[in-house]
C-alpha cells in the first residue's frame, strides 16, 4: 500500500506539471522565445547533414558551436512524430520530471511521503522557471533535471551506497549537456569547504564520489568547451553574452527573489536551512546550501544569469522548505498543538495551492508575449523580397524570427559564442532604432548591408518609440508592409 501510495504521489506531481504547461503549449502553434528558433533551425541541419558549421544567415554568416546532446535527445524522438511538434512537448515532459525528482530528493532525506509532495509540488511551479521554460525549447529542460538528478543520487550513494554506476555515467553525461552543468562541480567544492569548517569528515565512499565527479566533469567539460574558455576564459559560461545585455543581480531589488521564487519557498527554506546547519548538521543540508553559496558567489562575479540562478536557487529552497517542515511537525509531537494537528495540515495545504496560483499568471504572460500569426506572416513575405545578399535590420530579440521565418541574414541574435562583433552590433541596432540621424542611421545599416528594416510592436515597447525618427525622406526609407502595427522599411539610398 506504501509502494503504491508512493507512485501515486509521483504520477500525481508528474502530470500536474506537464497538463498545467500542455495546457498552455496547446493554445499556439508557435514558441514563447526566438531562441527556440535557433535550436529548431539547428535540429533541420543536423537532421540534414548531420552535423552543425558555418551558418550562413545568422550575424551575416558565422561558426555555430553548441553541444549536440540536446539535439540528439530530440531527433530521436522525432522519429516518431514531427520535428516542429516534438521540440514543442518534449522539452514539456522532460522539465515536468523536474519536481519528481525534488519529491524523491526530499524523500530520501525526511522520509516522509507527504512533505515530499509538498516540496514537489512547490518546485513544479516556481515562477521563475514556469518563465523560462514554458512553450520554449530550453537547453534548461534537459539541463535542470539532470543537475538535480545528480544531487539525488549522490545523497543515494552517501547515504545508502546504491545507484553508484547510475552516478558513475551522468558524471560522464553532465558536462557535454551545458556549460550551467558545471555548477554541479562547484556545488561540491563548496560542500567540502563547508563540512571542512564544521569539522564533519569527508571519507570514504563520499570522498571517492566527491573527487571522481570532480576529476571527470571538468576533464570532459574542458575538452567539449576547450575553444571557448580558450577565447573567453571562465565567462565562457554565459556564452559570451555582452554585460548590458546579461541579466545579473545588477538592477535588480532585494524583493526580486520573492517574484521569481515565491515566499512560501523563502520562508520555509530559510528556516531548513537554519535548522540543518546550525542544529541538526545534515549532510542534505550543507549540499544544498553550498549550491546556494555557489550560485551566489556566480552572480556577485557575474558568471551566470540572473534568472538561472533563481532558478536554481528556487529548486533548493523547494528542498529545504521540506526540511522545515519535517522538524515543524516533530516538534508538534511533543506540544499541546498536536490536538490541532490535522488544522494545521489543511492550513499548509491552503497555503501551498495559494504559492501555486501566481504561476498561472506568470504562464498568461508568457503567452501574451508570444510570437503571433501577424508577425510570422509579414516576416516570411518579407523573405521574398530580399536579395540573398542583404540583411534585415531587427532587434536583438528577434533576430532568430528573421533566420528561421525569413530565412535571411540578421544582423545580430541572441546566440553571444564566437558572434563577430557582438558589443558594436548591438549598439550599432540600438543607434538605428533611436537616432534621430539620417545620415547616421544610413552609415550603419550601409555598413551591414541592411536592405530593410523591422519595426514591431514589441521593438517600439523596448525602444519606448512610436516610429523611426528620420523616416521622412521616403526616398531613402519607404514603407513596404504593415500588418497589425508591424512595419518594414525598405532602405532606398
Amino acid at each position: 500500500m506504501k509502494f503504491k501510495l508512493n507512485k501515486l504521489f509521483i504520477l500525481l506531481i508528474f502530470f500536474l506539471n506537464l497538463g498545467f504547461r500542455l495546457y498552455f503549449v496547446s493554445n499556439t502553434e508557435f514558441m514563447s522565445d526566438d531562441f527556440s528558433y535557433f535550436h529548431l533551425r539547428n535540429l533541420i541541419q543536423l537532421k540534414t547533414t548531420g552535423q552543425l558549421g558555418y551558418d550562413s544567415l545568422s550575424y551575416g554568416g558565422r561558426d555555430i558551436f553548441y553541444p549536440l546532446t540536446y539535439y540528439y535527445v530530440i531527433l530521436l524522438f522525432s522519429l516518431l512524430l514531427p520535428l516542429e511538434l516534438i521540440i514543442k512537448i518534449l522539452p514539456e515532459i522532460l522539465i515536468s520530471i523536474l519536481p519528481v525528482i525534488i519529491y524523491l530528493t526530499v524523500k530520501l532525506i525526511v522520509r516522509n511521503k507527504y512533505i515530499a509532495l509538498f516540496s514537489g509540488l512547490v518546485a513544479g511551479f516556481l515562477p521563475v522557471t514556469i518563465q523560462k521554460t514554458l512553450n520554449q525549447a530550453s537547453i534548461y529542460s534537459l539541463a535542470l533535471p539532470l543537475i538535480f538528478l545528480m544531487f539525488y543520487l549522490f545523497l543515494e550513494v552517501i547515504y545508502k551506497k546504491k545507484n553508484i554506476g547510475l552516478f558513475i555515467i551522468l558524471s560522464f553525461i553532465l558536462p557535454i549537456i551545458h556549460p550551467s552543468t558545471f555548477i554541479f562541480v562547484l556545488t561540491l567544492i563548496f560542500y567540502s569547504i563547508l563540512l571542512f569548517s564544521e569539522s564533519v569528515p569527508i571519507k570514504g565512499i563520499k570522498l571517492e564520489s566527491i573527487l571522481f565527479s570532480i576529476f571527470i566533469m571538468l576533464i570532459i567539460g574542458f575538452i567539449t568547451y576547450n575553444k571557448a574558455f580558450l577565447e573567453y576564459g571562465i565567462k565562457f559560461v554565459y556564452a559570451n553574452s555582452p554585460l548590458n545585455y546579461l541579466e545579473t543581480f545588477r538592477g535588480h531589488k532585494l524583493s526580486d527573489p520573492l517574484n521569481y521564487i515565491g515566499i512560501i519557498p523563502l520562508i520555509f527554506g530559510s528556516i531548513g536551512i537554519y535548522l540543518g546547519i546550525f542544529k541538526y548538521r545534515k549532510n542534505s543540508v550543507f549540499l544544498f546550501s553550498s549550491l546556494i553559496l555557489s550560485t551566489i558567489a556566480l552572480l556577485l562575479f557575474s558568471l551566470i544569469e540572473y534568472d538561472l540562478a533563481m532558478m536554481f536557487m528556487g529548486l533548493s529552497f523547494s528542498i529545504m522548505a521540506g526540511i522545515a517542515l519535517k522538524h515543524f511537525f516533530s516538534y508538534l509531537e511533543i506540544t499541546k498543538f498536536q490536538r490541532y494537528k490535522n488544522i494545521i495540515i489543511i492550513a499548509i495545504c491552503v497555503i501551498t495551492f495559494i504559492s501555486i496560483y501566481p504561476s498561472f499568471g506568470v504562464a498568461f504572460n508568457v503567452m501574451d508575449n508570444t510570437l503571433t500569426t501577424e508577425e510570422v506572416e509579414i516576416i516570411q513575405r518579407m523573405g521574398g523580397r530580399v536579395d540573398d545578399d542583404s540583411s534585415i535590420m531587427a532587434n536583438i530579440e528577434e533576430g532568430h524570427y528573421i533566420t528561421y521565418f525569413a530565412n535571411r541574414k540578421n544582423v545580430a541574435d541572441t546566440y553571444y559564442l564566437f558572434a563577430p562583433d557582438v558589443d558594436q552590433r548591438l549598439n550599432d541596432i540600438d543607434l538605428v532604432y533611436t537616432s534621430w540621424s539620417r545620415a547616421i542611421a544610413l552609415n550603419t545599416l550601409h555598413k551591414y548591408k541592411v536592405s530593410y528594416i523591422y519595426l514591431s510592436e514589441r521593438t517600439k515597447l523596448k525602444y519606448n518609440i512610436e516610429d523611426l525618427k528620420y523616416i521622412e525622406d521616403e526616398k531613402c526609407f519607404k514603407k513596404v508592409d504593415e500588418y497589425k502595427g508591424n512595419k518594414f522599411y525598405q532602405v532606398g539610398c
